[in-house]
């Protein structure tokens, strides 16, 4: 997208962390990487399809997804799902942040499905651990959940310990 969030992840990430943003549009990653300029943050933005991830497999703690699954059809979003999770390192935390089907969202029409379709299709795919927080005035919901396997290297396991604690104050 236009980059706001992956702003907001940066800032939380701090300096030791590496936050990278990917949209298939060109023109987004521009807005993108003009709104990280004008604040001077050092973000990784790149043009590339989630479900064609160039990252080497598990790359990152966390994967944020937001507001893509309800562009997607049903196979991309296997494949998304995929990429995502290959992407991911063990005990990470995969967040997806989507519409709620059934009610009408302006510029995007009625949504047949929705967020709320996907615990299935992440237990399916190794997930444990899921938990929902929704907004229905916005006609979101936040979907977390966990990589089955534990992470196997201390660091890795301090950062998920600081993150964890990071969430929980968020209530996420």
């Amino acid at each position: 997208g236009t980059g706001s969030l992956t702003l907001l992840l940066a800032r939380r990430a701090g300096s030791a962390g590496r936050v990278v943003g990917i949209d298939p549009s060109p023109e987004m990653i521009a807005r993108a990487r003009r709104k990280a300029a004008r604040k001077r943050a050092t973000i990784d933005f790149r043009v590339e399809p989630v479900e064609g991830l160039s990252f080497p497999d598990g790359s990152f703690d966390r994967v944020v997804s937001s507001l893509v699954f309800h562009h997607l059809p049903g196979d991309l979003k296997h494949h998304a799902l995929d990429s995502m999770l290959r992407v991911l390192k063990p005990g990470g935390h995969l967040y997806i942040v989507d519409f709620v089907a059934g009610g009408p969202i302006p510029a995007h029409g009625t949504p047949s499905t929705g967020v709320q379709h996907l615990p299935h299709l992440l237990h399916a795919a190794g997930l444990t651990e899921m938990r929902g927080t929704t907004a229905p005035r916005l006609l979101l919901e936040l979907v977390c959940a966990r990589m089955l396997l534990p992470a196997t290297d201390g660091s890795s396991a301090a950062t998920l310990q600081r993150l964890e604690r990071l969430e929980r104050r968020m209530s996420i």
